[in-house]
């Protein structure tokens, strides 16, 4: 199990946990008191130098992911113009209006986390270009706003359609490869001195469609790459190796295999980075606690590492990916997972396909895809219950 990297002395981290650790506050931004940071724990998450156990609560934000500078990366990856406009208007209000959006989640939802999803094509290109570099700038500014107004921020690299990176022979990249490695070089540095930061490697792997393996979850290739070699340096565990190198001190999330759904048998290997979590995406809330005719269980799925001593996070959760079970959803959400000490991200704050929240704020309880239930009620009213 993973413990803390290093021990501050009770009065000193009192002392830091009343100040946020960035240096530059950003202009016309009122600077909060807030959690310095978090450490993986025995079992939870933690306050960085302390035990005592801390509950990440918050929303994802596609905010940042659209690369719109770079149109040519969305040219190549066929994205349509609807698409372009919509994420153009989400996009300006993340990043030109960062502060009132981070305020609102703390206001109208209690939420003391934010989730940005970041491209790792505009990282790459920009890794691998030399001159300015505006998507790495406009993502490090939102970040360091975020934690001037006291949330806790996870950065997640992502691979999928809003944020354009381009396919590798035809698909979407489902394991790291040596652009994973360059766009995190292209944050790390900035980031790696903030524990309050929480860096989330690489979102939704998939070895099934990546190594053609033929089964939905496969622990060598996931690890190592898909010779399935512990000498390999592009699966979960290598990548994570070159990104603690970067950042000694942040926690590293780890997303399960078939984008993120499954944990099954997982057992950390030796070698995967102290100071680690993992983030399952809870988007299967049918299957129960322990699994039922319409699934696995959570236990199973993810559960077991909690009760091993792992600190996890649900990264990504709503209502419609199912749309059946609906009376589950409030067990995951409401029970399951404060008892077991596991942190919930809402999706999404800003997402155009998925989005819970409208313009002022509220619960959106209806999409296109499950228009029954997407669940936005039910986290707005769990969210509001934890105020302290």
């Amino acid at each position: 199990m993973h413990r803390l990297l290093r021990t501050l002395a009770a009065s000193a981290a009192l002392a830091v946990a009343l100040a946020t650790t960035t240096a530059h506050p950003a202009a016309g931004v009122e600077k909060d008191a807030g959690v310095v940071g978090v450490a993986a724990g025995d079992g939870s998450l933690v306050i960085a130098g302390t035990d005592t156990p801390f509950v990440l609560l918050g929303f994802n934000s596609v905010g940042v992911l659209y690369p719109e500078m770079y149109p040519q990366l969305c040219d190549s990856t066929g994205m349509d113009a609807a698409t372009r406009t919509e994420l153009s208007a989400t996009r300006d209000a993340m990043v030109n209006h960062t502060a009132r959006e981070l305020r609102a989640m703390e206001s109208y939802w209690n939420a003391n986390t934010v989730r940005f999803q970041v491209s790792q094509g505009a990282l790459a290109l920009e890794a691998n270009n030399s001159g300015a570099d505006p998507y790495t700038s406009n993502v490090l500014d939102v970040v360091e706003t975020a934690r001037e107004l006291g949330l806790i921020v996870i950065v997640s690299l992502q691979t999928q359609g809003y944020g354009c990176t381009p396919h590798v022979d035809g698909e979407q990249v489902k394991l790291p490869n040596h652009d994973s490695v360059v766009s995190w070089q292209q944050l790390a540095t900035s980031l790696g001195s903030d524990e309050g930061v929480i860096l989330e490697i690489f979102n939704e792997p998939q070895t099934k469609r990546a190594c053609d393996t033929g089964v939905d979850w496969s622990w060598p290739e996931w690890m190592y790459g898909c010779d399935g070699a512990p000498s390999g340096d592009m699966g979960m565990v290598g990548l994570g190796k070159q990104v603690r190198a970067m950042a000694p001190n942040n926690v590293l999330l780890f997303d399960g295999d078939n984008n993120g759904g499954k944990f099954n048998e997982f057992v950390p290997p030796p070698d995967i980075p102290d100071n680690s979590a993992y983030a399952p995406h809870t988007y299967f809330n049918a299957d129960g606690p322990t699994g039922n005719s319409l699934g696995e269980g959570w236990d199973a799925r993810f559960g077991h590492l909690q009760e091993s001593g792992e600190a996890l996070v649900v990264t990504e959760w709503n209502g419609s990916a199912s749309c059946k079970a609906f009376d589950l959803a409030p067990v995951l959400v409401k029970e399951y997972l404060p008892a077991h000490q596991i942190g919930l991200f809402v999706h999404s704050w800003d997402a155009p396909a998925a989005d819970l929240v409208d313009k002022n704020y509220h619960p959106v309880d209806s999409v296109a895809k499950c228009p029954e239930f997407t669940g936005a009620s039910l986290a707005y009213d769990y969210f509001w219950s934890q105020t302290t």
